[in-house]
């Protein structure tokens, strides 16, 4: 009888930028796992039993045979070398290289220069940014993010950055494309050329999408009228 490998263990909340991309991957790969909630706004990453899993109180946390790791670009690699996922995570040098550097973008870059701007602080979670830093934000997105993203695409060959099909450094940013387009729906950074259709095609591309990146889709707008994250 052949070896069961057991399933791996999410910890997070679906809703979250960070641990979306972990499921839109679960999901697009087949993959049985578990889905343990860990709601933040109850501060449940607070508790000691989670807190023995990850000391920074973040999430996504995964659980797999004897690995416990946090960081949703570590999982995201992690899953796609546990299940051989080619497609999703290249083992070619140059297109790993590619691929390493969008995720590390997606860090280092796209959070503190986007998504701490118009989710965080839009949502209540950090405090309100003033009209230059707003302005400020949408400058370096327009040139320096996107030309950072639309130059791997024409290297790939598009549409994606994975080339004919999304990688995981898709995924990661697809993340927190959502919660910017529903609490922003006017957002300047879509008229930059390119960006609508980039998103349009992966969104598209996701077979699980009602499933993976459905409750992100749904919880943002009611969250923010309801107040936010001020009381948080």
């Amino acid at each position: 009888m052949a070896n069961v490998v057991p399933k791996p263990t999410l910890y997070g909340m679906k809703v979250s930028g960070n641990v979306c991309p972990v499921v839109i991957l679960l999901e697009e790969a087949g993959i049985d796992y578990d889905f343990k909630e860990v709601d933040i706004l109850k501060r449940e990453q607070q508790l000691p039993n989670f807190l023995a899993m990850n000391p920074t109180h973040s999430i996504p946390v995964l659980q797999h045979e004897d690995v416990t790791i946090y960081e949703s670009g570590t999982i995201l690699r992690y899953i796609c070398n546990r299940y051989k996922l080619e497609q999703w995570y290249p083992s070619a040098p140059g297109p790993r290289a590619l691929c390493d550097m969008m995720l590390d973008l997606r860090q280092t870059w796209f959070v503190p220069n986007v998504v701490d701007v118009f989710v965080k602080s839009k949502a209540g979670f950090h405090p309100p940014r003033t009209e230059a830093e707003i302005r400020s934000a949408l400058d370096s997105f327009e040139t320096e993010l996107w030309p950072c993203l639309s130059g791997v695409i024409a290297k790939t060959g598009g549409p994606f950055l994975g080339g004919t099909t999304p990688n995981i450094a898709d995924l990661s940013f697809y993340g927190f494309w959502v919660p910017i387009s529903v609490l922003n729906p006017e957002w300047p950074g879509f008229a930059v050329p390119g960006v609508v259709p980039y998103l349009e095609k992966l969104r598209d591309s996701i077979a699980s999408y009602d499933s993976s990146v459905g409750p992100t889709e749904n919880f943002w707008k009611p969250f923010l009228e309801r107040g936010g994250g001020e009381d948080i």
